[in-house]
């Protein structure tokens, strides 16, 4: 089996703009999702030893909203290159990228900045799209003949550190100790 143990380092946002912070909390609680599409896919394999890989997850990010205002669209690329040795400038020896569309609709008319959208879209619509990616790559590995090939489960706190996110992550693990 090969378990990518370690979360991808998606770049971490702090918004310190209290405007858009105030548009990111309205996309939270106005916008539901209703749709989910697999725009694109690829994978590629080399004839290597599975065994041994070292894994590196990426992730792209795009928020879109209707000129209507009415509905809001998160697109998603999602990346993982599998290489038989650490040397990030070699071309992986497995390769398997998905680009996913998620469609909110919204409860009302809502405008927000390109820059809450695209907060929305890397924190939201990546949670909401991980249990596909997470599918796709292990039935993708699996055809591959590639077994067992786990991505982690998506944890919110490596993800999004808005504000108070790692507040409440150090109580949580004072809990758990």
């Amino acid at each position: 089996m090969v378990v990518c143990s370690e979360f991808p380092a998606f770049a971490k946002s702090e918004l310190s703009n209290e405007k858009v912070l105030s548009e990111v909390r309205s996309l939270f609680d106005t916008v539901m999702i209703s749709d989910v599409r697999l725009l694109e896919c690829r994978a590629e394999s080399a004839s290597v030893d599975y065994e041994n890989l070292y894994i590196a997850l990426s992730r792209r990010a795009k928020g879109y909203c209707s000129k209507e205002h009415d509905r809001l669209w998160a697109d998603v690329h999602f990346r993982i290159a599998c290489r038989t040795s650490q040397d990030d400038s070699k071309k992986p020896d497995v390769l398997i990228e998905a680009k996913y569309r998620a469609s909110y609709a919204q409860s009302s008319k809502l405008t927000a900045s390109q820059e809450a959208l695209d907060f929305f879209a890397q924190t939201n619509a990546t949670f909401n799209l991980w249990p596909y990616w997470r599918e796709f790559v292990h039935s993708t590995a699996e055809r591959m003949s590639i077994s067992g090939l786990v991505v982690p489960s998506y944890r919110i706190e490596e993800a999004f550190s808005g504000p108070g996110t790692s507040k409440r992550a150090a109580q949580r693990k004072k809990r758990t100790k």
